[in-house]
């Protein structure tokens, strides 16, 4: 299987006072990484590069083979459209449009024409599909949780990056975000990593990297 993410001496700082170097990882299709570390030990700093939310100090970026380095910010952001979904810890939904027009609109924003059909095929495996029209506002936080990885995946981006997407849930609903996570991307072969302090999570993803 093709690399789809490769970290290389990638460091970054916050200021004077505050550095992370990160350790070198490989990601293929179809594989799961999960990131666990203390609060403050730099788990969203890391997924955020890996979006290419943030540039790195020094160090390389590859996506799909491609040094991220130097893009423009055009590139940065028609590549992340295209290629990363990301599921964020607060969902940032347009709260004006309902379900169907939040999915849609990550078509949009990747120059990419509306995907109805994409749409209502993820809501319905992620059994959302009776919500299409609803106001986003008007969903449970569970509701909205299965919105944003549907929306993740609109794309079929070949990397899907969840921060925290259990840290709120109990048990039951730890294991079942996982699966829909798991499965969505299996069907997309795409690569995952989750990001989270969450120990649960451990015995689900043998694959992990613990930042200390």
């Amino acid at each position: 299987m093709e690399d789809v993410l490769r970290l290389e001496n990638l460091k970054f700082s916050y200021g004077v006072h505050k550095t992370f170097t990160f350790p070198d990882l490989i990601l293929k299709q179809n594989e799961q990484l999960l990131i666990l570390g203390n609060s403050g030990i730099g788990k969203s700093t890391l997924l955020h590069l890996m979006a290419m939310l943030l540039r790195p100090e020094s160090g390389k970026i590859l996506l799909n083979g491609k040094d991220t380095a130097g893009l423009t910010q055009k590139e940065t952001g028609h590549i992340r459209a295209q290629e990363v979904g990301i599921v964020f810890q607060q969902h940032h939904f347009v709260k004006s449009l309902n379900v169907l027009e939040n999915l849609t609109l990550a078509n949009y924003f990747s120059n990419q024409s509306q995907n109805l059909k994409k749409a209502k095929d993820l809501s319905r495996s992620l059994e959302i599909d009776h919500l299409l029209k609803q106001p986003i506002y008007e969903l449970s936080g569970g509701e909205k949780q299965r919105v944003g990885i549907a929306r993740a995946l609109m794309n079929d981006p070949s990397l899907v990056l969840a921060d925290e997407p259990t840290a709120s849930l109990d048990d039951k609903n730890c294991e079942a975000v996982y699966h829909l996570l798991t499965e969505s991307c299996k069907r997309n072969k795409s690569a995952l990593v989750i990001v989270t302090h969450d120990q649960r999570l451990k015995s689900l993803i043998p694959n992990q990297l613990i930042l200390s």
